[in-house]
């Protein structure tokens, strides 16, 4: 499971044209498992079937992402589906409002 992990996360920095974070946010100044000029995410895989997110693993990368400044986002790969979840305003302000 761990070369999965780690191969999420190069993957995640590519395609979201950013950067891993140094240990996977283990560093108090260097949170999150990766980050570009507008997200801090959390990079997530499973090989189960469903994936639990709680409001706890939200919060995490919600103070993770405010402490740079920037928005948090979730990046989950459950069994080879591939979703990000991101804050509804968020989502809102950067998606909805620039269509009509």
């Amino acid at each position: 499971m761990r070369k999965n992990y780690v191969s999420k996360e190069n993957k995640d920095a590519k395609e979201f044209h950013g950067r891993k974070t140094i240990n996977s946010g283990r560093h108090e100044f260097d949170k999150g498992d990766g980050e570009n000029e507008m997200f801090v995410w959390d990079s997530k895989v499973t090989e189960k079937n469903s994936f639990k997110l709680s409001k706890q693993i939200w919060k995490k990368i919600e103070d993770e992402a405010l402490l740079k400044n920037k928005r948090p986002m979730l990046s989950l790969d459950i069994s080879g589906t591939e979703l990000v979840v991101l804050d509804k305003h968020d989502f809102i302000e950067l998606f909805v409002k620039n269509y009509p």
